[in-house]
Parts: structure tokens; C-alpha cells; sequence
């Protein structure tokens, strides 16, 4: 039998908080309905539509809590926080990062006790990682895959990707086809290297002893592909063995190394 999941908000048991006097109650609905977005595109004298990238609209989550009236402001406070992380006992190591919308009631015994049932808003879409992981592989062979995130099943559209030495010129896909890529100017030097923000498309010329911090700005001579940018999309041949799977493909390889970082993104 399944342990029922205990969820708490910034650290704060809201499941079954004695002290508060809140509970969890039936109505709540965390797993989240997935819509995407996208545009009915058709060609004169063709049936159907054409193909076009999409994008997730961010769902929206019901949280429904009892609380006696003395403890309603406090429960009031803590779930309209500016920034707001659900986690849950089933889901160790990973949040969801929710922002408030609205909030109804339902009263019983004389305003003395509520069932309050917010509605919130999932911005990022999946349950992220709450620690980033960083990977870091060598460049030795002019195209190389790698395996990123195992168990990987949303989609990851931010983070920061580095590549250091000496490497003429790069490009970086992901396994649905995304890219990100140099345009002009060969980059050599064995301290120095191409930091790259995924989220924003930004990139700066950085150092391999301290990858992550931006020191020139360079983002005319990256390209990335077109609507959705770079993301990192799970992979795989059997739905239950999924994981990021990306290829780097450069002109040189001398003290060359690919670096990642950012937190993996979960459907549930």
C-alpha cells in the first residue's frame, strides 16, 4: 500500500500541521492537466495542418486546506508568498515553484473553522531538481554524445552551458533538434571558453577556472535555433528509460571540455 504523500510549502507541513491545525483535503489537485500551446497553420489545397513548434501553457494547481479561524492569516501567508515551493514525501529532492492566484472558502460552525482552496499557478511547468547539477565531460573527438538527467520527462529550457580550451568552432544539439552554435571568429586559448545562458540566449567569453562567471560579452557570435531555442527534451526508446541526450560537435580539441549546469525537469 502506498504511503499517502505528505506535502509541505517553503518547508511547512500543510498535510497534517498539529500546531496550525491545517489538513489536507479532498479536492486538492496536484497532479497537473498539460496543455500546449500553438497555431492552426494550413496550406491552400492541403488537408490538416502543418507542423509547428509549440510551447506548455503553465497549468494551474487546487490546494485545499482546512484551518480553524484563528490560523486562517497565517495559512493566508504562507501560500501568497512571493516565491512559494511545494514539495512532497513522494517526490524527494524536487519542487514546484507556485505563484498565488486566488483563494476561496467555505465556512462551517459559524466562521469558526474553513476549508480554504487556493489556486496556483505553475510558471516553470514541471517539478524541478531543488539542487542544480553540474556535469562536466572532456572534448577529445570532433563529435561526442552525452547523457544528461536520467529519468528525465519535462522539458529543461534554462541553465548554463560552458565550453573551455581550445575548440575553433561549436555546436550543440539537443536529441529533438534544438542547437545552439559559434558564428565566426575561431576560439582558441586553453583558459578561456564560451559560457552560454540557455534561458535568455546571452553568451560571454569566460574562463575555465571559473566557467560560470561572465567576463565579455559575446553573444553576436552565437546562433540558436529558431522559437523555442536551445532546451533539452527527453530521450528514449522505452518511455520508462528516459534522459537528456545531447552531441557537441567541434573543429578542435585541445584541453577541450563541455560543461552543463541546471536542474532536471519532471512531469507529475
Amino acid at each position: 500500500m502506498t504511503t499517502a504523500a505528505v506535502y509541505s510549502i517553503n518547508g511547512i507541513n500543510i498535510s497534517k500541521n498539529i500546531t496550525r491545525q491545517w489538513f489536507w483535503r479532498n479536492g486538492s489537485k496536484v497532479i497537473m492537466d498539460l496543455a500546449k500551446s500553438t497555431i492552426d497553420l494550413r496550406l491552400p489545397g492541403r488537408n490538416g495542418n502543418r507542423r509547428v513548434p509549440s510551447v506548455y501553457n503553465s497549468p494551474v494547481i487546487a490546494i485545499k486546506i482546512y484551518t480553524p479561524r484563528e490560523n486562517y492569516e497565517a495559512l493566508m501567508s504562507l501560500m501568497t508568498q512571493r516565491v512559494t515551493y511545494l514539495t512532497s514525501t513522494q517526490k524527494v529532492g524536487r519542487e514546484l515553484e507556485l505563484e498565488y492566484l486566488s483563494s476561496s472558502i467555505e465556512s462551517y460552525d459559524k466562521d469558526q473553522f474553513y476549508d480554504v482552496t487556493f489556486l496556483m499557478r505553475v510558471n516553470d511547468v514541471f517539478w524541478r531538481d531543488q539542487v542544480e547539477t553540474e556535469y562536466s565531460f572532456p572534448i577529445t573527438t570532433a563529435t561526442q554524445y552525452f547523457d544528461v538527467f536520467p529519468g528525465l520527462s519535462g522539458e529543461i529550457s534554462d541553465g548554463l552551458l560552458f565550453i573551455g580550451g581550445n575548440f575553433g568552432q561549436m555546436e550543440i544539439y539537443d536529441s529533438a533538434g534544438s542547437w545552439v552554435k559559434t558564428t565566426g571568429g575561431g576560439w582558441a586559448g586553453t583558459t578561456s571558453g564560451l559560457l552560454y545562458d540557455i534561458k535568455t540566449g546571452q553568451a560571454w567569453r569566460s574562463t575555465t577556472t571559473l566557467p560560470w562567471v561572465p567576463v565579455t560579452d559575446r553573444s553576436k557570435s552565437v546562433d540558436v535555433s529558431a522559437f523555442t531555442g536551445f532546451q533539452i527534451v527527453p530521450y528514449f526508446t522505452d518511455p520508462a528509460t528516459r534522459k537528456g541526450y545531447l552531441k557537441v560537435i567541434t573543429q578542435v580539441q585541445t584541453s577541450t571540455v563541455f560543461k552543463l549546469k541546471t536542474r532536471g525537469a519532471y512531469i507529475g
